[in-house]
């Protein structure tokens, strides 16, 4: 049972940056890029967004204002900021019919005071020490899809 850093009895790996996480934030021993900066009216930016709880919806919730594909079931997965009243929504859409599974992430402030997102990426990705490669697909009109890998 994975247990929260810092809380969990001063177990040897007591940073974030030993655990893979679904996101990365600022200020709490987490050492990777973090998918969020948020700033207070006080200019305090350290943040800890934790798990809160999960929806599953029967189908992919439109974007409001913006394309966006339909169908599919989609995982809502809550967490919230422990230092602010920052939450965000994580949505998870999988389709039967193909290998693909869309993220998106939604940001809200639920309290009176104005916060500031520096940054707000819809994900973040941490990866295990393996043997990976790097496949990009580079070119330019005309000349598209030069396939390179980089260990």
């Amino acid at each position: 049972l994975a247990t929260v850093p810092g809380q969990d009895g001063g177990t040897e790996l007591n940073s974030y940056h030993h655990f893979p996480t679904e996101t990365a934030f600022f200020g709490t021993s987490d050492y990777r890029e973090p998918m969020v900066l948020v700033r207070g009216i006080d200019g305090f930016s350290s943040s800890e967004l934790l798990y809160q709880g999960y929806d599953i919806l029967s189908e992919k919730p439109k974007i409001c204002g913006m394309p966006s594909s339909t169908g599919g079931e989609t995982l809502v997965i809550h967490i919230s900021d422990t230092r602010s009243t920052l939450t965000c929504d994580l949505y998870y859409t999988v389709w039967g019919d193909c290998s693909v599974i869309a993220r998106r992430a939604v940001y809200t402030n639920k309290g009176a005071d104005r916060l500031t997102l520096e940054r707000a990426y819809s994900f973040s990705l941490s990866l295990g020490e393996r043997n990976y490669n790097a496949v990009t697909l580079y070119g330019a009109w005309a000349n598209e899809r030069h396939i390179q890998r980089t260990p």
